[in-house]
């Protein structure tokens, strides 16, 4: 981290996320959620849906299009996505590394589904993270329909 400012920044944000309740974690992380979901996997997600024949086919092209991620088929209703590093760039950025993050991490990978699918398409569970000591990130998918 080359800025000072950004790094006394980010450490304030750091701790009021520590400190936040879980629905005020959730009414900050949201929005930045879905914004971060438009800026770039949105799109992977829309056109995987726009151009699969089946759901399955409509994670392979998810899985190809999001490089190094891995989705585990559960059954017909439920995946795991297998994150094998941190893709949060506040985090390969060294700016925030408290494991309270990884929410934004779940609520982003459920508007990326509900920007290809409609809203309350999926609900996503963190089941493990990297920033809470884990060897990999795995969030659980379940499917609504």
């Amino acid at each position: 981290m080359s800025d000072p400012f950004l790094a006394q920044w980010f450490g304030g944000f750091e701790v009021a996320l520590q400190n936040m309740s879980e629905e005020e974690r959730a009414a900050l992380l949201r929005p930045c959620a879905k914004a971060c979901s438009e800026s770039y996997p949105a799109n992977i997600f829309r056109e995987a849906f726009s151009k699969s024949s089946d759901r399955a086919d409509f994670l392979h092209r998810i899985e190809s299009g999001m490089g190094g991620v891995v989705i585990e088929r559960v059954d017909a209703s439920h995946v795991v996505f297998v994150y094998p590093e941190c893709y949060c760039d506040l985090h390969t950025r060294g700016w925030v590394s408290t494991p309270e993050l990884c929410e934004c991490s779940r609520y982003n990978l459920q508007a990326n589904f509900e920007a290809a699918m409609g809203p309350s398409s999926v609900t996503v569970e963190l089941e493990q993270t990297i920033l809470g000591g884990a060897e990999s990130c795995r969030l659980r998918v379940s499917f609504l329909d």
